[in-house]
């Protein structure tokens, strides 16, 4: 059988030795000695048999070279008699000049002396190692009185026996608390339970008792002076005896296999081991090797023996059948070698050596030679993985088949190392995909003390993300991780050699692809008029988040104190209120003046808040200066307080204020009423109040914090009712809170805790880790906006967002926005509307900033574009766009910002009247059109614009003017804002009215005279009229022979056809009418129809007032569809060729009109 032991990564460089079992040779082959097998890392066992074939399993063990001292204790002169060890050393039992019992570190746990004075030998521990059975000899009484007695360990209670004679040989049996006794020198045995005879025994020769050995069946064997060994049965009958004459003198130490088939002994002169059956008491084989008189047990297969003296421990194995040789020695050194003697374990796993002599120190060691059992019934396939576990720096490997125990073998001396870190690398580092994706992860493990490389044995992967809702993919066993949705997660990579030790982390970002196109940094966007963002993105899987924040500082306001609050005037708008030298100033925002400074005396204010009706600013003298906000006098002190005021708070409108202070206390107080004395008190007691309180803006609720616990409150009549407690703040004291309308929030230490308002205190909806310890916190629709000690104000969305506390090495989670300060931070309070949040940088500035505005709460799709109207009143400046992945919900987010300017609210700037000069007729109407535009250049849609006219009619607000009075021209002024504009209008008379008609107008051939008439023709005004014809409507009038005020004309046709006449009537202004003359070829005796023609006509109408059109084609209303432009058609039947016209008017009377001609 060869055995070779080989390390994962050492296959060459080894080592062969030779010993002669039976005659065959057997290879053992391991790694050199200059390489060391690793421990914690996989390596093969393997073996193959020179000759026939294996049977069945085989026994791998570790046994160490040297074995391990874990106890030694030093007597010095103290002189050792017997000593006795307990399975796995757990205590030993030391006699001398003392008596002591002794743990497995060595500490004497007790200091036994029997109650008489006495002699004591034959220390024995039962085979659970719970009792101790000895000996003792009243050696001062003349009869001298023997006793056995049994020691429970632990409780040190006793029991004890007398005995007829003296106890030359004592044994456990195992597995029991019985024990078996030798008497005086003719062996007579006996067996005892504690105080209680159990069984006696035939009496054996009459020799003296040497060695004994008992099964746990109670059958013992006992090897007498004389070289023979004689065996009982449980029952006491004798079995046999059997004389080893050819040993010598005698037999020095015997025991009895575990499954009760064979008994072993050690003779003397010359020093060998037999091994004998005990059905029958016949020596099976033997060893003559000089083998030292020593200690001998079984080991757990019964077929190897393990034998300790002289600082050895030796395995000894069967040879064939009939043979036995030495396998290997543990060594027990470096010890003393003053006449050591050594004691085994009844389970072999330690030996206790005493050692010592006169004029020498004597002691007890206790040597650890446990073998670490690799597989019991490993299956005989040639080859075992093994990850060797030991403590040992050097050891043996042994293998034995368990059918046939004589086939066995075991390696040289193996060097034992630990091995270093194993490094496991991730590649690639923290990638990003698209949902939908995948992404390949490799990984390599080395190890970073030898530099081998382990990545072969085996890597996990797995996805790690808290909470579990958020995985964002997943990953299979060969790293390659697929994308579902955006989102952060963890991915970890564990070596199989150690999953539970060595490991490494990336993170794989599942980024949506999101870029804002529009606006950029040359746009402007204007209050109240409607601007678009534009966007590309790629992998979004929900709705964007829009949202809109101000970048720059929107006002600087002197602080050289604590105090902090905002208020909001009707008149002025938001004021900030700060400490300058004392005085409590309230600061104009909109434009930095001062609106009020409000001096408290020699107090230094602290601490403010307001309600809108009542301002209330705590002094550095433990009162309460309550401030009418309608005139901001002085309406009432509070207090003073018993001691320092942290904060205070409104509750909400009303006159109710709660004040913390640095005595645990919360009082409540009525701002009108109260003076000296609060209406309620909620004082430390066991909530050990170091407290900060919030209230609700509608009062109907708040929150006090204390050093290590949140209470939630709410005010009844003139007291203060405590609804809930809580009190596990992770971090320490809490060092601000907010109550808002539907959550609160608190900060302990860097930790911020956001939780639903409801009746108890639950489960928190979200926590945020910011940036330094939390000196403030704000929310508003939507988002929770926290300011750390280390100078940064983060927004966290609140929406479905619960952010957890990183673990070590993942970044830290990550807000939606994220402003650096560049400085530090002390306090941070926002306006009640959000708008607002001023920073107190505790260095003589308080910073106001313009607060978050989300101009699509509720998300908007994904179609790459949304308008957004600017309705808030934002102060011009610089301020960024932010478009945002809504449904991101990892530790980071997927956004994309862009910075551009918000202007004020569009004013007219530049107007232009529209058409510049008009010409209308007494008592009609036309329209004049104001276009205004903006100060940023753009279009003004329905400005506010005034018209006048300096004469000749009235204009009224929409621009018409009416004609009164004929002449001019006029001037029209237009004035919008700070711009105006001038047109003329000039009034005409009302021009006449054509009338004409033709005979004949039909004719069946030519030539024909026909007889134009316009007498119908009339002047408004009554003015003498003159008519010009036109008898081809050629656009060239002329005057008939007859004067020009004759209404009447005639022409004479000479050609067939469809001829248009037409008359000029002119009475200073002038007008036109036509008729048809039909002049037939001679055939026709019909005359043709009016109406010859089917016309279809169509257009479009824009109107930049962006109102409805209203349109007639040839006198008759059109419908129009859509604006701007809107679209329109009409039919009908005319006689061509004919003129029709199309006019459109708006809802202000304005007109436009355009004439169409139309030819057959």
């Amino acid at each position: 059988l060869t055995v070779t032991v080989y390390d994962e990564c050492t296959y060459s460089d080894t080592d062969t030795a030779t010993i002669t079992v039976s005659g065959t040779d057997l290879e053992i082959i391991a790694p050199d000695g200059g390489e060391p097998i690793y421990r914690r890392r996989p390596g093969d066992v393997r073996w193959r048999y020179l000759s026939g074939a294996g049977s069945g399993d085989v026994r791998l063990e570790l046994w160490p070279v040297v074995g391990d001292k874990v106890m030694e204790r030093d007597y010095g002169s103290n002189v050792i008699l017997y000593t006795a060890v307990a399975p796995g050393g757990s205590y030993s039992a030391v006699y001398g000049n003392m008596f002591d019992i002794l743990d497995s570190t060595g500490a004497i746990i007790h200091d036994h002396m029997p109650h008489r004075i006495s002699s004591v030998n034959n220390l024995r521990f039962t085979g659970d190692g719970n009792f101790l059975v000895y000996r003792d000899a009243e050696f001062l009484n003349p009869n001298w009185q023997y006793h056995l007695v049994t020691l429970e360990m632990g409780t040190w209670n006793s029991w004890s026996v007398t005995i007829p004679d003296t106890v030359n040989q004592l044994i456990a049996v195992p597995g029991t608390g019985d024990f078996i006794v030798a008497l005086n020198d003719v062996c007579q045995l006996r067996r005892y339970h504690k105080n209680t005879l159990v069984q006696s025994y035939a009496n054996g020769p009459d020799t003296y008792p040497w060695r004994m050995a008992a099964h746990s069946d109670g059958s013992v064997i006992v090897s007498l002076l004389n070289g023979e060994v004689h065996c009982w049965n449980g029952n006491g009958t004798k079995r046999w005896g059997v004389s080893l004459a050819a040993t010598g003198m005698d037999c020095r130490s015997a025991t009895i296999s575990s499954d009760g088939a064979k008994f072993a002994v050690i003779s003397k002169n010359p020093n060998k081991i037999h091994i004998g059956s005990m059905s029958d008491g016949s020596v099976l084989y033997g060893l003559d090797d000089g083998v030292l008189m020593g200690d001998i047990r079984f080991l757990s297969d019964n077929t190897r023996l393990a034998v300790a003296g002289n600082r050895t421990v030796s395995v000894y194995g069967p040879a064939g059948a009939s043979a036995l040789q030495k396998m290997f020695e543990v060594a027990l050194q470096p010890g003393s070698e003053w006449y050591p003697s050594a004691t085994l374990t009844s389970d072999v796993k330690g030996v206790l050596v005493s050692y010592g002599a006169s004029g020498h120190p004597y002691g007890v060691e206790y040597w650890d030679i446990a073998t670490d059992v690799i597989d019991g019934a490993a299956p005989n396939t040639g080859t075992y993985e093994w990850t060797p576990q030991t403590a040992w720096d050097h050891g043996r490997i042994v293998l034995q088949e368990n059918a046939r125990p004589e086939y066995y073998a075991y390696s040289p001396v193996l060097d034992f190392a630990d091995p270093g870190d194993l490094i496991i690398t991730i590649s690639p580092q923290d990638p990003q995909v698209l949902p939908g994706a995948t992404q390949q992860f490799t990984a390599t493990v080395v190890d970073s003390l030898s530099g081998i490389d382990y990545t072969h044995c085996g890597v996990n992967w797995y996805t790690s993300t808290s909470p579990s809702n958020y995985q964002t993919g997943s990953i299979d066993g060969a790293g390659l991780y697929t994308a579902t949705r955006p989102g952060t997660n963890r991915v970890i990579a564990s070596s199989a050699l150690e999953p539970g030790y060595a490991y490494s982390a990336t993170y794989v970002q599942v980024a949506s692809q999101l870029t804002l196109n529009v606006p950029n940094g040359g746009e402007t966007w204007k209050i109240t008029a409607t601007e678009t963002a534009e966007w590309t993105s790629a992998g979004i899987v929900g709705d964007i988040g829009l949202a809109l924040w101000r970048d720059e500082v929107v006002r600087s306001v002197a602080q050289n104190g604590t105090a902090l609050d905002f208020a909001h005037d009707s008149g002025n708008g938001w004021l900030v209120g700060t400490v300058q030298d004392g005085d409590f100033v309230m600061t104009d925002i909109a434009d930095g003046s001062v609106f009020q400074v409000i001096d408290i005396g020699a107090a230094e204010p602290v601490y403010a808040d307001n309600n809108g009706m009542w301002l209330a600013i705590a002094g550095d003298d433990n009162r309460i200066y309550i401030y009418s906000m309608a005139d901001y006098t002085l309406a009432n002190i509070l207090g003073p307080l018993s001691g320092s005021i942290y904060n205070v708070a409104m509750c909400g409108p009303g006159d109710r204020l709660l004040a913390a202070d640095a005595s645990h206390n919360v009082t409540l107080w009525n701002v009108q009423t109260s003076t000296t004395a609060p209406e309620d008190v909620l004082s430390g007691g066991g909530f050990d109040f170091t407290p900060y309180v919030a209230m609700s803006p509608d009062g109907s609720y708040g929150v006090i914090g204390t050093w290590y616990g949140l209470c939630l409150i709410h005010l009844e009549g003139n007291s203060i009712v405590l609804d809930d407690y809580f009190s596990e703040f992770p971090t320490g004291s809490m060092k601000t809170a907010v109550a808002a309308d539907t959550h609160y929030a608190y900060a302990s230490g860097s930790d911020v805790w956001v939780y639903e308002k409801a009746a108890s205190i639950g489960s928190p909806a979200a926590y945020f880790d910011t940036l330094g310890t939390g000196i403030g916190i704000g929310i508003h629709g939507g988002y929770v906006v926290t300011a750390g000690s280390a100078g940064f104000v983060e927004y966290w969305r609140l929406e479905n967002a619960f952010n957890v506390k990183p673990w070590p090495g993942n970044p830290s989670n990550r807000p939606l926005f994220t402003r650096d300060m560049s400085k530090p931070l002390s306090r941070m309070r926002c306006s009640d509307d959000g708008m607002f949040l001023a920073l107190n940088d505790g260095a003589g500035a308080a910073d106001v900033w313009q607060g978050l505005f989300d101009f699509a709460p509720g998300g908007t799709a994904d179609d790459g574009s949304h308008g957004w109207t600017v309705n808030h009143v934002l102060p011009s400046g610089k301020y960024k766009a932010v478009v945002y992945d809504r449904e991101y919900s990892g530790h980071t987010r997927d956004w994309s910002d862009a910075y551009f300017t918000v202007g004020a609210a569009p004013v007219p700037q530049a107007l232009l009247i529209v058409p510049d000069s008009r010409s209308v007729e007494l008592d009609a109407s036309c329209t004049f059109q104001a276009v205004v535009h903006d100060q940023y250049g753009d279009r003004i849609f329905g400005a506010d614009v005034s018209w006048s006219v300096s004469g000749g009619g009235t204009i009224n607000s929409s621009g018409v003017f009416t004609a009164n009075a004929v002449g001019g021209p006029f001037t029209v002024t237009a004035t919008a804002g700070a711009a105006s504009d001038t047109a003329e209008v000039t009034v005409t008379e009302k021009k006449p009215i054509a009338r004409i008609s033709a005979a004949p107008a039909y004719s069946i051939a030519a030539p024909v005279t026909v007889v134009f008439d316009a007498g119908a023709s009339t002047s408004p005004g009554g003015r003498p009229m003159s008519f010009s014809w036109d008898f081809d409507y050629t656009g060239a009038f002329v005057a008939d022979e007859h004067t020009g005020a004759v209404p009447t004309a005639s022409h004479e046709y000479t050609a067939p056809g469809t001829y248009i006449a037409a008359v000029l009537v002119d009475d200073g202004e002038m007008a036109i009418a036509t008729v048809q003359v039909f002049v037939g070829d001679g055939t026709d005796t019909v005359p043709p129809d009016v109406a010859v023609s089917r016309v279809e006509l169509s257009g479009t109408v824009e109107d930049d007032m962006h109102t409805p059109a209203s349109l007639s084609v040839g006198g008759t209303l059109v419908a129009v569809t859509g604006t701007n432009p809107g679209t329109w058609s009409a039919e009908m039947d005319i006689m061509l060729p004919a003129a029709i016209t199309v006019s459109a008017q708006d809802a202000s009377g304005n007109l436009a009109e355009c004439v169409i001609g139309l030819t057959d």
